[in-house]
């Protein structure tokens, strides 16, 4: 008996393997490499372990943990500042904050 294969080649039931293998193209065995992680996962080796890299892009340097964080504050500061602007904007809007004692009515 035989099937025929996903790449529509004749495939008997118990095949020479290594012939097999070698008639595949570079693309079939990355997709077969790629089918065989997902199907047999180890259950021994930890979860973030067990997937192969995948990136192929080099680094494009290093890693600055200050100026990281010094963006992130910087950032969320706008994002409070845009923030607080909209609420007194709406706030004027609505009529709420046209009293004399300016954005001391206001409440934040």
């Amino acid at each position: 008996m035989s099937k025929v294969a996903k790449y529509r080649r004749q495939v008997s039931e118990d095949p020479d393997i290594d012939s097999l293998l070698s008639t595949l193209s570079p693309e079939e065995m990355e997709e077969l490499e790629k089918e065989l992680d997902v199907v047999d996962p180890d259950g021994s080796i930890p979860v973030g372990l067990r997937q192969r890299n995948q990136t192929e892009k080099q680094s494009v340097g290093t890693y600055n943990r200050e100026a990281m964080l010094n963006f992130c504050e910087k950032e969320t500061k706008k994002l409070i500042q845009r923030e607080m602007s909209m609420d007194v904007s709406e706030q004027y809007a609505r009529g709420k904050g046209g009293g004399e004692g300016g954005e001391g009515d206001l409440n934040l």
